[in-house]
């Protein structure tokens, strides 16, 4: 009995053991009944669990590398989008800078010509407004003689006063 019991004893604490994550034991072989089959089939096992174990960590160990490897590629990428991106903010305030600076000019130089617009329709139409005003006094003033050429001119310069500020239109 003792013959069956001390080694289902030994493959009890061998079990506790690989249950503890203990994959260094083994069972002693070499017994050519079902004891022994059974030290054959557990060392048969452990030894799989130890390869599954070592494909397992370099799996792992592969993996942290190629993650590593990731992580600093992305961090390089970041660092390089940063700098681009700080780039476009600095082109687009200095492009904004110049629109502003060209949309005050345009507005200055619409302005400028607005006057000069609004000075030349002034001294144009002023003086046509003037001559027939002038023409006027003349027509009250005469004695009747030429009423007509009075008119006529006066006419003229209406019309000429009107065309300058359609022409400006």
């Amino acid at each position: 009995i003792r013959m069956y019991i001390i080694p289902i004893h030994e493959f009890i604490l061998a079990i506790q053991r690989v249950i503890k994550g203990d994959l260094s034991v083994s069972l002693p072989a070499g017994r050519q009944d079902e004891i022994g089959q059974m030290a054959d089939a557990f060392n048969s096992m452990i030894k799989r669990l130890r390869r599954s174990e070592a494909l397992e960590k370099n799996y792992a160990r592969d993996l942290e590398k190629k993650i590593k490897f990731r992580t600093l590629e992305l961090e390089e990428k970041n660092t390089e989008l940063k700098q681009i991106r700080g780039n476009l903010e600095r082109t687009v305030a200095r492009r904004t800078l110049q629109l502003r600076k060209l949309n005050e000019h345009l507005v200055n130089a619409e302005e400028t010509e607005r006057k000069t617009i609004a000075s030349e329709l002034h001294d144009s139409v002023s003086q046509s407004l003037a001559m027939s005003i002038s023409r006027l006094k003349d027509l009250r003033e005469s004695t009747g003689e030429n009423i007509n050429e009075f008119l006529i001119d006066i006419q003229q310069f209406i019309e000429q006063s009107v065309e300058e500020i359609r022409s400006l239109i």
